[in-house]
């Protein structure tokens, strides 16, 4: 009878070793994932790369602080595509990475999507401030807060998620997909402060674009002469609308998207070791690490394409260069 259960228990431990055996294999959807991650890692480059020269050439006009903070988060996707995607990339493709560079790793990739979200906090904000509270616009300091809120945005970032990593139950899962080890003692273990950030940047967001609107229809409705103070800061503010790359579109989208990541996390959940193996479900961790990035990326910047006409254009005569320089 104890022969029997050593057995099994030898039988089940082998089986946990060898967790990752079907995700590690040699099959089709693997490098057609892979394929697709080195494929976006290039295309939102070369996008990334359009947005920041546009914001900071495109224009002969004085760069407002929300396109200063939009080429931030530029930064970050580049940040993202040159570390996160292709480790990741790296390791579907290779194997296993060592636990060191997992942690670090996965330190990154959290540190990374909460820095978006305060970013486009952010700039939500900005809008509230240069609305409701300041009387000339014009004259704020944008390069000292672009600076300050870069700082203090990356550096809440890190800290936040460097805590969160120390509690058992929220880095684990992804670092023993990262290491290839066993995952089934943490499977179950319950997650600690996630999606707090993302739920707060969604009711700020929805609250302050709702005052706006309400602000924008009453002064819409008001009839009679404004003080010239007044008027110079409404054309102020009309043109900073105007040049701005982001949008309350632009800018929900963004929120929803990496909200969207807590409601994946929760559908795709692993509860055993046998759901690495089984067919389809496997197929969820290349599509979580594999393709939303890339396709959430390009997604969110094709959005901010067709919001501004003049980066539209940038963007077709910066590809039509490529193509031209490729073809000679």
């Amino acid at each position: 009878m104890e022969t029997k259960e050593l057995n099994n228990i030898s039988l089940v431990l082998s089986d946990n070793l060898n967790c990752f055996e079907q995700i590690d294999s040699n099959n089709a959807y693997k490098y057609a994932f892979i394929g697709f991650s080195f494929s976006s890692i290039i295309t939102t480059t070369l996008i990334c790369f359009t947005i920041i020269w546009y914001e900071r050439y495109g224009s002969d006009k004085k760069r407002t602080l929300i396109n200063k903070l939009v080429s931030s988060i530029c930064w970050n996707t580049l940040l993202w595509c040159c570390t996160v995607q292709i480790l990741y990339t790296v390791r579907f493709a290779f194997g296993p990475l060592p636990p060191f560079l997992c942690f670090i790793l996965f330190i990154l990739k959290k540190t990374i999507v909460i820095n978006y979200a305060l970013l486009l906090n952010a700039i939500t904000f900005i809008r509230y401030l240069f609305i409701f509270w300041l009387n000339n616009p014009a004259a704020f300091n944008d390069d000292f807060w672009c600076v300050f809120i870069n700082i203090w945005t990356f550096g809440f970032s890190f800290i936040f998620q460097f805590l969160r990593a120390v509690v058992p139950g929220n880095q684990l899962l992804e670092h023993h997909i990262c290491t290839g080890e066993d995952p089934t003692t943490i499977l179950l273990l319950p997650s600690f402060g996630r999606g707090y950030i993302e739920t707060f940047g969604l009711v700020l967001h929805v609250c302050i674009y709702i005052r706006i609107a309400l602000y924008k229809k009453k002064q819409a409705n008001t009839f009679g002469p404004v003080g010239r103070s007044k008027f110079l800061k409404n054309l102020i503010l009309s043109d900073v609308d105007k040049r701005s790359i982001s949008s309350f579109a632009t800018n929900v989208c963004c929120i929803l998207v990496i909200a969207s990541g807590m409601v994946l996390a929760t559908i795709g959940k692993f509860d055993s070791c046998s759901d690495f193996k089984s067919f389809p479900k496997y197929l969820y961790v290349y599509y979580t690490y594999l393709f939303i990035p890339g396709f959430f990326s390009i997604f969110i910047f094709l959005v901010f394409n067709f919001r501004n006409k003049d980066l539209k254009q940038i963007i077709s005569r910066q590809f039509s260069k490529c193509n031209a320089v490729l073809t000679d």
